[in-house]
């Protein structure tokens, strides 16, 4: 039991500041993949609605 925690408790504290470490860079990572995700997205609607809103606007004049 003593052997265990002699090594399961600096693993677990290890894990602990590692995980704390890396959160801004994950938390950073997420924030560009998420608003370039959005803006290709956005991209992508814009050019597929793109022509037919031409000849919907250009029918009228």
């Amino acid at each position: 039991m003593k052997l265990s925690l002699r090594f399961v408790l600096p693993l677990l504290v290890v894990l602990f500041l590692v995980a704390l470490s890396v959160t801004p860079l994950i938390d950073t990572l997420t924030f560009h993949w998420f608003t370039r995700d959005l803006d290709l997205r956005g991209k992508m609607i814009a050019n597929a609605v793109h022509d037919s809103l031409v000849r919907k606007f250009s029918k009228r004049d």
